[in-house]
C-alpha cells in the first residue's frame, strides 16, 4: 500500500519516477493538466514498477506492459497478475502468481445519495439490501458494496459500464464479503474470493482473488523497497 509521502520525500520519489517511467508513461503524464494529478500519476507508476520488479526477472525500468483481452495490463512472458487502485491519497497494488486479481479503494463520501446510485447501477437484490439497512449504516454499506463489485470486475478485466447490475455481492460492511450471484455464469460466483482491506476509517477497499483465499501479505511502500530508491 502506498500512502502519500512526506513533503521532504516527494521530490526524490518524483525524480526516481521520471527516471524509470517509459516514454509512453511520460506522454500520458504530460496530458494531465493539474500538477497534483501529474505527480500522483508519476508516484503511482514508480510504486507499480518498483513493486513488480520484486516479482519478475527485470529491473523497474525494463518492465513492459501489454493489454490483454478487455484491456487489462499484463507483463509479457510472466505469470504475475496485478491490479492497481487509488483514492484519497491511498494507492493499493495487488499482486498474485498465476491467479487473476482485482483491487479497489474508494474514499467514503457522506454526501452521496446511496439509494439513487444503487437503483441505477446495483442489482435489485443489492438495492433492496441497502434500503433495508438503517439510514445511518447505508453510506459505509454502499461503499463496501461498490469496492467489492469493482474489485471483482477489475479481476475479470471488465470495465464497470454495463456490468455492475449483472451480479450481486454482500452489502453490509459488517458481513463477510461474498460474491453471491453472477448473472452471465452461475459457476463464477464460487470461483472468486473477496477480502475487505483495512485502509483507514475514511476509505473502503476490497481485494478480489480468483480461486480460494490464499495467504495474504501486506506491505507499505516505500519503506519495504529501499533498494530501488537509493
Amino acid at each position: 500500500m502506498l500512502r502519500r509521502p512526506h513533503h521532504q520525500d516527494a521530490n526524490a520519489l518524483l525524480a526516481e519516477a521520471e527516471r524509470l517511467m517509459s516514454p509512453d508513461e511520460h506522454t500520458r503524464r504530460r496530458t494531465i493538466r493539474l500538477q497534483k494529478l501529474r505527480d500522483r500519476f508519476a508516484l503511482t507508476r514508480l510504486f507499480l514498477r518498483t513493486t513488480l520488479a520484486c516479482y519478475v526477472d527485470s529491473s523497474p525500468m525494463e518492465i513492459k506492459f501489454v493489454s490483454r483481452d478487455r484491456g487489462k495490463p499484463v507483463i509479457p512472458g510472466s505469470s504475475i497478475r496485478f491490479s492497481l487502485s487509488h483514492s484519497a491519497g491511498v494507492c493499493l497494488l495487488a499482486v498474485s502468481q498465476a491467479r487473476d486479481v482485482g483491487v479497489d479503494v474508494e474514499r467514503i463520501d457522506p454526501t452521496v445519495d446511496e439509494l439513487k446510485i444503487a437503483a441505477r447501477f446495483f442489482s435489485r437484490a443489492e438495492h433492496k439490501a441497502l434500503a433495508a439497512l438503517p439510514e445511518g449504516d447505508r453510506n459505509r454499506a454502499f461503499f463496501s458494496a461498490w469496492t467489492r463489485k469493482e474489485a471483482f470486475l477489475k479481476g475479470l478485466g471488465h470495465g464497470i459500464s454495463g456490468h455492475l447490475d449483472r451480479f450481486a455481492v454482500s452489502v453490509s460492511p459488517s458481513s463477510p464479503p461474498v460474491l453471491e450471484r453472477v448473472e452471465w455464469d452461475a459457476n463464477v460466483a464460487g470461483q472468486w474470493t473477496l477480502v475487505d482491506l483495512d485502509v483507514g476509517s475514511d476509505c473502503r477497499a476490497t481485494l478480489a482473488v480468483e480461486g480460494d483465499k490464499a495467504d495474504l501479505r501486506r506491505f507499505d511502500w516505500p519503506d519495504n523497497l529501499p533498494s530501488f530508491l537509493q
